[in-house]
């Protein structure tokens, strides 16, 4: 009897959309897609997660996968978690999703090599994403366009939060928004933090900011061999949500 991740590789389809038209060429034609798999987002449960490792190595030649996990600390404590309580249960999911994505490269016959699994522990050390980290809080602090289109992102998760009935908590949008900014760099150059000649970022849903950022409305931009596309489960081919597991 096949198990339910088996039924799900077989049957799943997805649906991929660039962000942009200027997006296009590059989401077609790019060396390597970097999928990103968010803590505490039940979209991605273990057969969605095998499921898109599938489609990365089927579809571009190389993959990596981004897992924000320490970052998730930064969006707890604008939820009104302390310190050490906010930083616990980051690593703890952090760590629950890490393993999550390791399962699946394994459960698809994929030898995990360096930077193809991209968290806290290797970007730290990475000397062109702590470059974009740096020149994205210079921008944010400088920049008050900049800056209120960052914070406005985190405005919109933290309204959804509060609409869950989370209060309101002092100095919260500050705190959301070094979420986004860790994030940022991942945005601006993928090939460059991975070494690659060309990549393009995948996501399930669309951030209105990421639109602005990739049709050059801001005042920082991705590079040219930068792409982002929307890739989602195609239902209608499908047939119906994937199972929860």
């Amino acid at each position: 009897m096949a198990t339910v991740t088996e039924v799900l590789l077989r049957d799943v389809v997805f649906r991929r959309e660039p962000l942009t038209e200027s997006c296009a060429q590059i989401v077609a034609e790019a060396e390597h897609v970097c999928v990103g798999v968010s803590p505490f987002n039940g979209y991605f449960n273990q057969a969605r997660i095998t499921a898109l490792v599938q489609w990365a190595f089927e579809t571009y030649p190389q993959a990596s996968f981004f897992v924000p996990d320490k970052s998730a600390a930064h969006t707890l404590r604008a939820l009104g978690y302390a310190e050490a309580k906010a930083e616990s249960k980051a690593r703890k999911q952090g760590k629950y999703v890490l393993n999550k994505v390791r399962t699946a490269l394994a459960q698809a016959g994929v030898e995990e090599t360096p930077g193809m699994v991209l968290c806290h522990e290797n970007l730290s050390v990475n000397p062109r994403y702590l470059e974009l980290l740096q020149e994205g809080r210079r921008r944010y602090l400088e920049e008050p366009g900049f800056q209120e289109a960052t914070v406005a992102t985190s405005r919109g998760i933290l309204q959804a939060w509060a609409e869950e009935g989370n209060p309101p908590q002092e100095n919260q949008e500050e705190q959301a928004v070094q979420y986004f900014l860790e994030e940022l760099p991942m945005f601006i150059d993928t090939p460059g933090i991975v070494g690659v000649d060309s990549s393009v970022f995948v996501y399930h849903r669309e951030i209105p900011y990421l639109r602005r950022l990739y049709d050059r409305e801001l005042s920082w931009h991705p590079v040219e061999r930068q792409g982002f596309a929307l890739v989602t489960v195609d239902e209608d081919l499908r047939g119906g949500p994937a199972p929860e597991v």
